[in-house]
C-alpha cells in the first residue's frame, strides 16, 4: 500500500478520499484487514450511507476483515449513529462506509471500537493506518455478506432514550418535513454554517442529525 496514499487519505477521525483515486478497492481490503487485526473482538459491525460505490467497497472491506477469520455484522443502508448506537448495544467494533457531508465523488470510513468508543488519532486510527500499509493483495473475488435486519432494535433504544410520552406533542411541528422513511436512508443533515457563519465541526452536525431523527421517529412512530 503506497504510503504517500495513506497520509493523503487518513485525517484526524475518520478516512476521506476519491473512489478510484486516493481511495481504490485495494485500499478499502488493507483498511478491513488492518481493522480486523487492530480490534480484539470476533465479530465487526458494519454499515454504509447511499453513495453508489459503497457495495464494492464494502465487499473489499468485508473480504479483508474475513481473511482474518473474523465475521460480519453487516447492517446495510444505515446513517452513522445506528453503527454507533449499535457498537454500544451489542459491545461490538463497528465501521461504517460514509463520507459524511463531501461531494458523490468521495467515500471513507468511520470507526469505533467496542462500546461505541471512538477511534481516532488518539485512540488508534495511527496504528489502523500503519496496518493498513502492509499491502494485502486484493483477492480475484470478494466475499458477500447477508444483511441483518436491526431496525427494532435501533427504534427500541430510541424509545429508551426518548420516552413518547413524555414529548410535547407541539414538537412535530418544529421538526423538518423529509418523507416517508427516507430520513434512515439519506438522513437530514444541517447546515455546514451557522448564521453567524461559523463552520460547524462533523460531530456538532451529527448530534443535531441523531437529534431530528429521534425526533422523527417519536413523531411518526416506526
Amino acid at each position: 500500500m503506497n504510503q504517500n496514499k495513506l497520509d493523503l487519505i487518513f485525517k484526524a477521525y475518520d478516512v476521506r478520499g476519491i473512489y478510484g483515486d486516493t481511495l481504490t478497492l485495494e485500499t478499502a481490503y488493507n483498511i478491513g484487514v488492518a481493522f480486523s487485526e487492530f480490534v480484539q473482538s470476533e465479530k465487526i459491525i458494519v454499515g454504509h450511507d447511499g453513495r453508489t460505490s459503497n457495495l464494492e467497497i464494502f465487499n473489499a472491506v468485508a473480504t479483508g476483515i474475513k481473511s482474518k477469520n473474523k465475521d460480519i455484522h453487516y447492517i446495510g443502508t444505515v446513517p452513522t449513529d445506528v453503527v454507533y448506537s449499535l457498537s454500544g448495544l451489542l459491545d461490538l467494533p463497528g465501521l461504517i462506509i460514509t463520507a459524511s457531508h463531501n461531494p458523490k465523488e468521495w467515500n471513507g470510513f468511520k470507526f469505533c471500537n467496542s462500546g461505541a468508543s471512538p477511534i481516532g488519532v488518539e485512540s488508534g486510527l495511527l496504528e489502523i493506518k500503519k496496518l493498513a500499509s502492509k499491502n494485502y493483495e486484493l483477492p480475484l473475488v470478494l466475499t458477500e455478506s447477508k444483511k441483518n435486519d436491526v431496525a427494532d432494535i435501533y427504534i427500541n433504544h430510541l424509545k429508551k432514550i426518548v420516552d413518547p410520552d413524555n414529548i410535547d406533542e407541539n414538537i412535530a411541528g418544529k421538526l423538518p418535513k423529509p418523507t416517508g422513511w427516507r430520513i434512515l436512508i439519506l438522513p437530514y443533515l444541517g447546515a455546514e454554517k451557522s448564521k453567524g457563519g461559523i463552520i460547524l465541526t462533523d460531530q456538532s452536525r451529527e448530534r443535531e442529525q441523531l437529534a431530528t431523527v429521534c425526533g422523527y421517529v417519536v413523531a411518526t412512530g416506526p
